[in-house]
């Protein structure tokens, strides 16, 4: 054991000597030229020779010549480093990002080829590098078979022209453009080529897109104005909202955008705006344009300059700042690394603005502004309770409520205290009728049986899985064991089944406030059995037990009873007769006491399951027993 010891000590030692040597030393052998002659210098490799009883060094001369660094191995190594970035940001299928960093192999590859003095062995480099772009990103770069002695500019530029339309387009900015309105404490609303394109866009294919966002427009315009005014945001802005949702409140773009300004729900957070269970505050016009304006501001703070704001609302501001550093200009006109999109962006909003201060000179048609919306009476309830009863009370249809309360979720208030809006002259009603309505249950307490699953649990219930975590507090990792007692917030479902419109279909009450959806619906008297639960009864015919309760005006813990008949609405055209309907088996159930429970003979049942071992049932299992 010492001698290998013994070895290493020794070889430590030398590495330690070694380390004090300069940078520019180089060992040799006694017979060969100073260090200070640089004619044919040689490295020369110390390597430690181990013999049976000691350590002797060999010198190895390296017939090899110190690597200086040139343009070419300094910009084709840092073309590599992006073009790596960029095969990552095609992997994330992230577009935007892999524009950006084949905007940078590009040019750097054009800084090389302006050296034209490369060697052979480079030459060959630089033809197999970017052939290999070319191989990989087809779609961004020219189809060129063979390249020429030299990879010419004229083929980079080729090849950028694809990533971004005016890149290498110098003409582009130098045109001269108009400005419609440049007034202090506004955006100035300028024309160009760019917002020329765009606007033709908007009077030719998208015609009819924009003459429905005039339209919306009218509604909210004043609303709109007023609040960004009074956070000293440009009420040009507007224009941007009309780009982004149409002015919809219920706009939601495929990435989970939502609202009239198209925010994402932790981007809503950060700027005030409640998302939970019950509210979505992205689809209230008062609160969510208050959260924009108090974005603006903040993107202002960094950038200094409207049309950038504009630009990092669109493509997030580390996106914005990134193209900002490489080209060295904070002129969002001149800005060509940008995503195509964001590069859009403020020309389409630019040309918005243009046709929508004079419609009529463009074709379209104008609409007056329609009184300033949020003119309503409010009315603070502290606790959750059914919309369509307030609506009825109020004298007002269930949809008016909700077209003014639009950040509401559910079918009912939130379980805390929450400001609702009401007509003008409505609240005094409300506020004698709230003291003797009753409030809706606000929870469900779900005791998981064997077989559950958080999927299975949240979709009998009409809720989301992520209801269910947060509601409980559970993590993404979280399981769920037999016996777990679950909190499930109770909102309100439509009364409808599932798959069903509830704004197409109108819903009378009776004298006992049971909802009649004979419209739409048939109503089944179902007899409740021994052993019964509303949970077992809503799997049978396909709903839920909230909707029982209401169908059936019982509460929350309020227990049923055998031969108890429960009205069910089932949706015309489904046959109740036809569909399948099953039993799941519970501890202490036999095959005969099922068929007992459901008025059947053993033997019905059997044909109703006739591949079923009867003998042996486990709890679980499905029975069919319709």
């Amino acid at each position: 054991m010492r001698r290998p010891l013994l070895f290493f000590v020794l070889l430590l030692s030398m590495i330690f000597v070694s380390c004090f040597s300069t940078s520019q030393e180089v060992l040799k052998d006694p017979k060969k030229k100073s260090a200070k002659e640089p004619e044919n210098l040689s490295e020369e490799i110390l390597v430690p020779e181990i013999t049976s009883d000691a350590i002797t060094t060999t010198i190895i001369p390296v017939e090899e010549e110190l690597e200086v660094e040139t343009g070419f191995d300094k910009y084709m190594t840092q073309a590599k480093v992006h073009y790596v970035d960029a095969l990552i940001a095609d992997q994330e299928d992230d577009e935007s990002e892999l524009e950006f960093q084949l905007t940078i192999v590009f040019d750097l590859l054009s800084k090389i080829e302006s050296y034209n003095n490369m060697d052979e062995i480079q030459y060959d480099a630089f033809k197999e590098f970017t052939s290999q772009i070319q191989d990989k990103f087809e779609d961004y770069s020219p189809a060129v078979a063979e390249l020429h002695e030299q990879f010419t500019l004229s083929d980079l530029k080729e090849a950028m022209s694809t990533i971004t339309d005016d890149h290498f387009n110098g003409e582009e900015n130098k045109r001269d453009y108009i400005v419609l309105e440049d007034r202090d404490g506004h955006v100035p609303i300028i024309i160009n080529s760019r917002v020329e394109s765009a606007m033709k866009l908007f009077k030719e294919k998208r015609r009819g897109d924009l003459q429905r966002w005039i339209k919306t427009k009218a509604k909210y315009e004043r609303l709109f104005r007023k609040i960004l005014r009074e956070h000293g945001v440009p009420e040009e802005f507007i224009y941007l909202s009309m780009v982004e949702s149409e002015m919809r409140t219920d706009a939601l773009s495929r990435v989970g955008a939502m609202g009239q300004w198209q925010f994402m729900d932790f981007t809503a957070k950060s700027f005030g705006l409640r998302y939970d269970y019950w509210v979505d505050e992205r689809k209230d016009p008062i609160k969510a344009t208050e959260a924009a304006a108090r974005y603006f501001l903040y993107l202002y703070e960094e950038f200094q300059d409207w049309y950038l704001v504009m630009a990092a609302y669109n493509a997030g501001e580390g996106r914005v700042g990134r193209s900002i550093r490489y080209e060295h200009t904070r002129d969002y006109w001149k800005l060509t690394t940008l995503p195509k999109a964001t590069r859009k962006y403020v020309p389409y909003i630019m040309a918005v603005a243009a046709i929508s201060m004079e419609p009529e000179k463009h074709g379209f048609k104008d609409y007056k502004p329609q009184p300033i919306w949020g003119d309503f009476d409010t009315l603070t309830l502290d606790q959750s309770y059914e919309l369509e009863k307030i609506a009825r009370v109020c004298g007002i249809s269930f949809n008016q409520l909700r077209e003014i309360n639009p950040e509401l979720r559910k079918f009912n208030t939130p379980a805390y205290n929450y400001v609702i809006r009401l007509p003008k002259g409505k609240r005094s009603v409300l506020e004698q009728e709230i003291k003797v309505m009753e409030a809706a249950p606000t929870h469900v307490v779900y005791k998981v049986k064997s077989g559950d699953t958080l999927s299975e649990i949240a979709m009998k219930y009409g809720m989301s899985v992520q209801d269910v975590v947060k509601a409980n507090k559970l993590s993404s990792v979280s399981r769920i064991y037999i016996g777990q007692k679950l909190i499930l917030p109770q909102g309100g479902t439509s009364y409808l089944t599932s798959g069903s419109n509830y704004k197409k279909t109108t819903t009378t009450a009776t004298a006992k406030g049971k909802p009649d959806l004979s419209a739409s619906h048939r109503k089944i008297i179902y007899s409740v059995k021994a052993g019964d639960t509303l949970g077992d009864i809503a799997e049978i015919y396909d709903t839920r037990a909230s909707r029982i309760r209401v169908w059936n005006g019982l509460q929350y813990g309020e227990f049923i009873h055998p031969n108890q008949k429960l009205t069910i609405w089932v949706p015309k055209g489904n046959s109740y007769q036809t569909i399948a309907q099953y039993y799941t088996v519970k501890h202490g159930d036999s095959f005969e006491k099922i068929a007992k429970n459901f008025g059947l003979s053993k033997g019905e049942l059997q044909k109703l399951n006739p591949s079923m071992n009867y003998s042996k049932i486990y709890p679980g299992d499905k029975i069919r027993i319709q």
